[in-house]
């Protein structure tokens, strides 16, 4: 009898590990949608599969937020492949998704990995991983947004389709309040999809950095709507996010959040102070791009409203000479990689380079405007 149980320890025991592996894998990736990073790392540490490692490569570049890039790469470069394994080539086409969305100004490109990624997930019904390569995609369109298309809303639809969990849910009408506040062709849309989150901002359930995104769009609305003092509170709540990679583009936003506030409110001493405190959160991987932001934002949302219109014609005027140079370093430093790639991509991705390329072929054209 012994014997018996000892041959059906030996034949069952690899099985029961694979499934406690592949369940926590799935665990892993929806604690990495919900941006729960240290439930991640947590659950990280007791994984064994063959894909550990490259699920922490992903992990990593995710909560890095576009903070590490020289790292970063070096960790795209150690990403182990796995002969015949469509789940490692599933994670492939996610560390190459988010390292190029979060560290490449021109990230168009990405949309490649991440509707690969999205095809071998469903292929292999791995929905976890599906619903992080639709996270993406959206991403991807809310940075690069044109009202010329509306591709994104293909992909919210799928994303709502695939939506099991409260969390992914809560995900859908943030991700729908974002389009409706980037198209400002429809106030009254942005209007209610703010409203539909205004009972979420609270959810003590949330992970601090889901919080802290819809925390950002919901201080945007009641400055839209003119309720200022409200506007202040959220956007001081962001101020007490943890320090962290992920988090510094959501700081950046706060701190440029109340510059504008302040100003609004006529308080000069506190729009420089919190002005003064932006520089600390720039993206190094588009550190001119935040540079960029910040111009355009004193120009109209400080120097404007306070009437000082020397100041803001030469804060604009700062903003699009830099943007220009932007636009030509990202020309020059992708110029290769695009011609390889344009005569082979699909008719989506090369509406997202047009439209990326169009933008800054209008701020040049201004820049030089301003220059003649």
């Amino acid at each position: 009898m012994r014997v018996v149980f000892a041959l059906l320890f030996f034949i069952l025991c690899p099985w029961f590990s694979y499934g406690q592996s592949h369940y926590l894998e799935k665990e892993i990736t929806a604690n990495l949608i919900a941006l729960e990073f240290s439930k991640t790392q947590q659950q990280l540490r007791k994984l064994t599969s063959p894909n550990a490692k490259n699920l922490s490569i992903l992990a990593q570049i995710i909560f890095n937020n576009g903070q590490e890039k020289s790292n970063d790469s070096l960790r795209v470069l150690t990403f182990k492949k796995i002969k015949n394994n469509k789940e490692n080539e599933i994670l492939q086409n996610l560390v190459l998704g988010f390292y190029t969305l979060n560290n490449t100004a021109s990230n168009s490109t990405s949309i490649d990995y991440f509707k690969s990624a999205s095809t071998l997930a469903e292929e292999e019904e791995h929905f976890e991983y599906l619903k992080l390569s639709l996270v993406g995609i959206l991403e991807l369109y809310c940075s690069q947004y044109s009202p010329t298309t509306k591709k994104h809303n293909e992909y919210l639809e799928k994303f709502e389709e695939t939506a099991t969990t409260k969390t992914d849910n809560i995900l859908l009408k943030f991700y729908v309040n974002r389009f409706n506040l980037l198209d400002v062709s429809k106030p009254l849309a942005y209007i209610k999809s703010s409203k539909a989150l205004l009972p979420i901002v609270n959810n003590t359930g949330l992970s601090k950095s889901l919080q802290g995104n819809i925390i950002d769009d919901i201080s945007v609305y009641y400055r839209a709507t003119n309720t200022l003092d409200s506007a202040i509170y959220f956007a001081k709540r962001n101020l007490t996010l943890p320090n962290n990679n992920y988090n510094k583009s959501l700081l950046f936003g706060a701190n440029l959040e109340l510059a504008g506030l302040s100003a609004k409110k006529n308080n000069p001493a506190q729009t420089q102070f919190y002005l003064s405190q932006i520089r600390q959160y720039f993206n190094p991987s588009d550190s001119l791009g935040d540079f960029v932001k910040l111009s355009q934002f004193r120009a109209l949302h400080v120097y404007k409203p306070r009437k000082q219109y020397d100041s803001a014609f030469f804060s604009l005027e700062k903003a699009y000479i830099n943007r220009a140079l932007h636009s030509f370093n990202e020309n020059k430093q992708s110029m290769n990689e695009l011609e390889v790639k344009l005569n082979t991509s699909e008719k989506e991705k090369q509406l997202l380079i047009k439209e990326n390329e169009n933008q800054k072929q209008r701020y040049i054209l201004i820049a030089l405007g301003i220059l003649l």
